[in-house]
């Protein structure tokens, strides 16, 4: 599914907050908000990383501590204020309750709390050195259909390192946490922000007070496909044809997913719960460039209390690129370093079985889980449910449609002719008035290079 590229009032919020940092608040005003959280002492800017939803910037105080200054970009991220509540509350519980390393929390605040609240809200962490683990993982030069994993890498030492990291979330802390809210996740922001699509339901409607979490992981499940009906419904140009209409309306809108929750669902389905990142991948991963040895994982801001489904199949980076851009290839390479992980995780249990023995009654090992979940097509359900425009991508469903046929789940949920035809026009109207308004209206890209000009 393609971005809606006719409405700008995103790409608009950004630039805004571009220029009204550059002409208004600088590097002066970075070493401003640092110096208030260490009794106003003396600190410079050396350096400015711009992420994927946040820039960071890099101040040093005259005794050599370095700090993190970070901020939310406001039409990247829909919600700035929740981003920064809910990240500090999992980087708090993180430090608390897991031996997962996060770089250390100095200070954090709302809009109101900055010097300049146009600026917005802001977390203050220390700085920690390190490269990128993708940096390692990655061959290069880096081709034009995206990342491709190294042939040459200490397969051993790689996943070994990153089996302790999947165990310390299984067994680091002993303490519940209370869940108040609705998840903030990573395909909320996403459908909002290119979809212009609002898919959160803060506020309950039949009684006008905040949601409640969800009671079961069918509940969420659920509630994640109708998001992506939801999205399919409202933005004009969800469809590009009447063919593709009607596909997708088969996929999203007939309700076939909903109908496969059940199927799909463990017998954990009333909890326990997990935290579980929607953006974790090597790329949030720092590592000593000499040593190998992990500094920090960063970007937290999408983790979220998940059904167990979601981190007990097996990581979807193992081939770096996720499963809505396989192609054959990737596919098999995916296998083998499935293959590759599992294993090194059967022995990283091995080794800490009678230290860390399950936490549920009979529980097996999370490496026979998510050997299973592969095999009988949970992880393929698992990564549909977490995606927006690749929903429907012709990657991950041929896979799941063998599974269900093996199952004789291939017919659950279809929809009749009559419904799918009556979609097909509504949407090819939308798609109309989406096409004569991209003709009348600038797209993104001229106002990029308008705002660029001035």
């Amino acid at each position: 599914m393609d971005y809606d590229e006719s409405s700008r009032s995103h790409l608009e919020r950004k630039l805004s907050w571009i220029e009204h940092y550059d002409k208004h608040y600088g590097a002066r005003g970075v070493e401003r908000l640092a110096s208030a959280y260490r009794d106003d002492q003396h600190c410079q800017f050396v350096g400015r990383i711009n992420g994927g939803f946040n820039i960071c910037f890099k101040v040093v105080f005259d005794d050599g501590i370095a700090w993190a200054v970070r901020f939310p970009i406001p039409g990247w991220v829909m919600d700035p204020e929740q981003k920064i509540h809910r990240e500090v509350a999992v980087i708090k519980y993180l430090q608390g309750n897991t031996r997962i390393p996060v770089p250390r929390l100095v200070a954090h605040g709302s809009a109101s709390d900055n010097h300049d609240p146009k600026i917005g809200p802001f977390i203050i962490s220390e700085w920690v050195d390190g490269v990128s683990l993708v940096s390692l993982m990655e061959k290069l030069p880096r081709p034009s259909y995206g990342m491709v994993l190294r042939k040459d890498l200490d397969d051993d030492f790689l996943y070994k390192k990153y089996c302790c990291l999947e165990m310390s979330e299984q067994v680091g802390g002993s303490t519940s946490w209370s869940i108040r809210k609705w998840p903030l996740t990573l395909k909320m922001n996403e459908i909002e922000s290119h979809g212009h699509v609002v898919v959160d339901a803060w506020t309950d409607p039949r009684t006008d007070h905040e949601a409640a979490p969800f009671d079961t992981a069918a509940d969420y499940m659920n509630n994640l496909l109708e998001q992506n009906i939801k999205q399919l419904y409202e933005q004009r140009n969800s469809i590009d044809s009447a063919e593709d209409a009607r596909c997708k309306f088969v996929l999203r809108r007939s309700r076939r997913m909903q109908a496969l929750v059940p199927y799909f669902k463990s017998r954990l389905n009333t909890g326990p719960f997990k935290l579980f990142c929607d953006d974790m991948h090597p790329r949030n991963v720092l590592i000593d460039e000499h040593t190998h040895q992990i500094t920090a994982i960063i970007g937290w801001e999408w983790t979220y209390a998940a059904p167990r489904e979601f981190s007990l199949t097996p990581p979807s980076w193992l081939a770096l690129e996720g499963p809505s851009g396989w192609n054959t290839s990737s596919e098999v390479a995916f296998g083998r370093q499935m293959s590759l992980f599992l294993q090194a995780l059967e022995d990283v249990e091995q080794k800490r079985e009678s230290t860390f023995p399950p936490k549920e009654p009979g529980e097996p090992p999370m490496s026979t889980v998510m050997r299973q979940n592969f095999e009988d097509g949970t992880f393929r359900f698992v990564q549909l449910l977490l995606k927006s425009f690749n929903f429907d991508e012709e990657v991950i469903w041929p896979n799941l449609e063998r599974v269900l046929q093996r199952r004789g789940l291939l017919e659950v949920g279809v929809p009749s002719e009559e419904e799918i035809e009556a979609f097909v026009v509504k949407k090819m109207k939308d798609l109309d008035e989406y096409n004569r308004d991209l003709q009348t209206n600038p797209t993104e890209q001229k106002i990029e290079a308008e705002r660029q000009s001035t």
